[in-house]
């Protein structure tokens, strides 16, 4: 069975691919803030892959750490907006009755 190196170059690129697909979900959930169930579920899934990106580049203060964390920050940012629109929208309805 073959067997691959654990290579510190492999390591970096993995936790730097995690935290560049946090931030591209981040900004595809701001640009799609118009379609909130799209965007929502685009920042969620950019807050999940900038968490694992954290904690893979965590230990050893990798380049991806950072990578990760502004990810991880514009997921967050772009999942609030999304949700304050699905929930405005669903208060305006209730409070104005359709």
């Amino acid at each position: 069975m073959a067997t691959f190196p654990r290579d510190p170059a492999t390591m970096n690129r993995r936790a730097l691919g995690f935290g560049v697909a946090a931030i591209c979900m981040g900004f595809g959930g701001l640009a799609f803030v118009f379609l909130a169930p799209l965007g929502a579920l685009l920042s969620a899934a950019g807050l999940i892959c900038g968490i694992i990106g954290w904690a893979v580049a965590r230990s050893q203060r990798q380049p991806g750490f950072w990578w990760s964390v502004w990810g991880t920050l514009l997921s967050l940012g772009a999942l609030g907006a999304n949700v304050c629109i699905l929930h405005y929208g669903t208060l305006k309805f209730w409070l104005l009755g359709g």
